[in-house]
């Protein structure tokens, strides 16, 4: 189906459209736009099909919120991380706990088996005029690199004109 014909003036239509495209290209596992608190406002999910397809689906709210609560719980573990680094130097090094992208993978792996260990979660901030957005992309991660990028300056795009 030619791009064009799924553009929107609507930005919530438009952040859809957009990120079934980039999906269906880049092939991630999920990519989610969710608010600074951790709550899914657009998510797609994508999976291998048959032997040499892809599908990209809407993403279930819950897994969205899951991605976005771990990233959001990874950023946070690293702040903090990067300040008890700093206060280390005086006091010795700590064993650090494991992260919430562990923990996530420790859990996926218990409902689907080991192939929840090869995930990436990359994760970045999106700042335009009047909100702040979280985005976060699930996959290998060569996929994640290559994903969150486009999808950072086309989701951008669409959210600014709104």
């Amino acid at each position: 189906m030619e791009r064009r014909s799924l553009r929107s003036r609507q930005p919530d239509l438009a952040t859809r459209h957009y990120m079934l495209s980039l999906t269906r290209r880049h092939q991630p596992r999920a990519i989610v736009l969710a608010d600074l608190k951790g709550r899914m406002i657009a998510g797609v999910e994508g999976r291998p099909f048959m032997e040499t397809g892809f599908l990209a689906t809407r993403a279930d709210t819950r897994r969205g919120d899951a991605l976005a609560q771990a990233a959001l719980t990874d950023m946070m573990d690293e702040a903090r991380a990067a300040a008890a680094a700093q206060d280390a130097e005086d006091f010795g090094e700590a064993e650090p706990g494991p992260t919430a992208l562990e923990r996530l993978r420790s859990w996926w792996a218990t409902r689907r088996g080991a192939e929840a260990d090869e995930t990436t979660l990359k994760a970045r901030e999106l700042r335009v005029p009047g909100a702040e957005y979280l985005l976060v992309v699930e996959g290998d991660a060569q996929v994640a690199d290559a994903t969150i990028e486009e999808a950072t300056a086309g989701l951008e795009r669409i959210l600014r004109a709104a």
